[in-house]
């Protein structure tokens, strides 16, 4: 083997480490924030002050039940970004929260929101939008949804 044969095959292996790293810190970062975010749901379940912060007015059952539909589709939106679901496995979750008349509120006052969010993101966060509009139909800003399938990658995998 020539030197700079070996050389070449050094580097890709350096090149291919480094992505494999970035990914694995990335995935991690993900996760650790996907994790704070489902405790601090929690600790506003458990803390009325902490709740009505950014909260909209409505009764104490009512943000506690949004808070708990909130804790479900983010960790719903983990699962997908982590790859540890498939996009039927999300489909099939999302279908069961549309007959709850909890979510179908949630949907209604978090709706457009939640698909700001989606459009802000990546491929992995406009596919959760796509099948949020596809499980609960339009949000309240329908413009929201041509954006959305007009700039969002054809790419399916986790």
């Amino acid at each position: 083997m020539k030197v700079s044969s070996a050389v070449l095959l050094l580097a890709g292996a350096v090149v291919g480490q480094a992505a494999v790293g970035y990914y694995q810190h990335r995935q991690r970062v993900e996760m650790d924030l996907g994790l704070d975010h489902q405790q601090r749901i929690n600790e506003s379940l458990a803390d009325d002050e902490y709740r009505a912060f950014g909260s909209e007015a409505g009764s104490l059952k009512e943000q506690k039940a949004n808070l708990r539909v909130n804790k479900i589709l983010a960790y719903l939106s983990l699962r997908w970004r982590m790859g540890v679901i498939t996009r039927e496995e999300l489909r099939v979750n999302l279908r069961s929260l549309v007959d709850d008349s909890t979510a179908q509120a949630y949907w209604r006052q978090w709706g457009a929101f939640r698909l700001d969010e989606a459009m802000a993101g990546d491929w992995r966060l406009r596919a959760i939008g796509r099948e949020l509009v596809k499980a609960f139909g339009e949000p309240l800003r329908p413009e929201l949804i041509s954006e959305l399938e007009a700039g969002t990658p054809q790419s399916t995998a986790a």
